[in-house]
């Protein structure tokens, strides 16, 4: 076996579970015994962990824990938390959170943790998982049964990573892009989305639903007109809107015609004007027509 750029870590017998259920946080301390149940024919593992540390300020008041300012004040109800599936088998975590307590505001919180959000039930490991799943060609129902969650938690899952890809900055543009349409979802708004890139390094900018000439008149009018007038260049396809809005918004553009699409209208003329050569010599008599269809 090659070794090369191979990694090994050695797991202490008390983390083995810790390790099995990829959980990193040192302030969760998980039993060594876990329980099998049989739920509507279902087989379930259920793990029982607790958490608990040394908070060094107050959630409420910010106070900080100087001489048991903050004292522990029991443990709040089990939190049945959605781990990844071992084996094909579901599992879950019961978790107890160590509740705390201020002298300062005489106000209670409870622990956190970065293994999963806080009043949520479902672990981050398993949101990963739903991300990196929706990056595939699968349905919600798909990604909800094998993540063991429900088809809203897949959607909003999906809602969040949108946050993530949003534009921010509207005072920047590559200098050349490229202008394209691509068929979107049922629930969609139109028939067809707009998708423009950087022509230079092929990275997707933004995705617009819809590719009407007011829907993306509406949409470059958020960019700064010093960022659409360093654009240089935008390739497209024959496809007018896109022509206007070039010469609406960015005044310094050159518009360049992909290729694919004047080699394609080119044959498309071709066809035209043989079709209607064709049609001409099929009514008079003769061989022309059979000599021309050869």
């Amino acid at each position: 076996m090659n070794n090369f750029n191979t990694k090994t870590k050695e797991i202490k017998e008390g983390e083995f579970i810790k390790n099995l259920l990829q959980i990193k946080d040192k302030n969760i301390t998980i039993e060594e015994t876990h329980r099998e149940i049989i739920k509507n024919n279902q087989k379930y593992f259920v793990f029982k962990g607790t958490l608990t540390y040394k908070p060094k300020k107050c959630e409420c008041c910010g106070c900080l824990n100087k001489g048991y300012t903050v004292v522990k004040n029991g443990f709040n109800e089990l939190t049945r938390i959605n781990l990844l599936k071992i084996s094909g088998i579901p599992a879950y975590l019961e978790l107890r959170k160590q509740r705390f307590k201020c002298k300062t505001c005489n106000k209670k919180f409870v622990a956190t943790t970065s293994f999963v959000d806080k009043y949520c039930s479902i672990s981050k490991n398993v949101k990963f998982s739903i991300m990196s799943d929706l990056a595939d060609t699968l349905s919600f129902k798909q990604i909800a049964k094998m993540n063991n969650v429900s088809v809203n938690t897949v959607i909003r899952t999906l809602y969040k990573c949108k946050s993530h890809v949003d534009i921010l900055n509207y005072n920047t543009l590559p200098e050349y892009l490229c202008f394209d349409e691509l068929k979107f979802t049922k629930d969609s708004k139109n028939g067809m989305s707009f998708i423009f890139l950087d022509a230079l390094t092929h990275e997707i900018i933004d995705i617009v639903d819809g590719r009407t000439e007011y829907i993306l008149n509406n949409y470059f009018s958020r960019f700064s007109k010093e960022a659409r007038s360093n654009v240089k260049a935008i390739c497209i396809d024959i496809y007018t809107p896109y022509m206007k809005l070039i010469r609406n918004k960015f005044p310094n553009a050159e518009i360049v015609i992909d290729r694919f699409h004047i080699i394609q209208n080119v044959n498309r003329e071709l066809n035209r004007t043989r079709v209607k050569l064709m049609n001409i010599y099929k009514k008079q008599k003769g061989i022309n027509y059979t000599l021309l269809k050869k």
